[in-house]
């Protein structure tokens, strides 16, 4: 459900509080279908506008990528919708809000994630048309890039990449597209509710 604060969403089935996002993702700009924040001129200068990308890892396996450096140092800095914890959401978290077969793929992911495969909120494996996201999302004005985002799951096996979910087909995955370098979409979450 929209929090009265107009820039956040709550999830009553997982108690986490998602930031929404802003902008259009069909209209990102001029030149370019979207931007990625550590080559744009002076970083990207709203940090929830859903057309903005981040890197994961900038050495290739340590958190160290604008997704946590520029991205969640920013928004907490400045006390986002009045929390100072945001972060990458771990992969079944992402899953959480994921429409498609990704619901229910099992990753070995790191940090231990034994609720990942599980389809806890009964979300649906089959999505109709992208964005593939739980269209609760969707009703209450938070946009969504029809494409990978990042999860703070590293994939056991290969530090070098981390699990991401496609809100463009439904599924969840870590094969060479998600290497930690490469540039994919963010959206913060904290545990909590509008309240708290």
């Amino acid at each position: 459900m929209a929090c009265a604060d107009g820039v956040t969403v709550e999830d009553t089935a997982t108690d986490l509080l998602w930031e929404r996002k802003t902008g259009d993702p069909s209209d990102p700009g001029p030149s370019d279908p979207d931007v990625i924040c550590s080559t744009a001129a002076g970083g990207c200068p709203d940090r929830h506008d859903v057309n903005n990308r981040y890197e994961w890892s900038n050495t290739g396996t340590a958190a160290g990528g604008n997704a946590y450096t520029d991205f969640l140092a920013t928004i907490n800095a400045a006390s986002f919708a009045g929390h100072t914890d945001w972060r990458l959401p771990i992969i079944s978290e992402l899953q959480s809000i994921l429409v498609g077969l990704g619901v229910e793929t099992v990753a070995n992911a790191d940090p231990l994630d034994p609720a990942s495969g599980q389809n806890a909120t009964g979300q649906a494996t089959t999505c109709a048309a992208p964005p593939c996201i739980d269209r609760n999302f969707s009703a209450v004005g938070s946009p969504t890039q029809p494409s990978g985002y990042w999860s703070a799951s590293s994939v056991v096996a290969d530090p070098s990449y981390a699990w991401g979910a496609s809100f463009i087909n439904g599924l969840v995955n870590f094969n060479g597209l998600t290497s930690k370098t490469n540039a994919f979409f963010v959206r913060a979450v904290r545990a909590g509710s509008c309240s708290s």
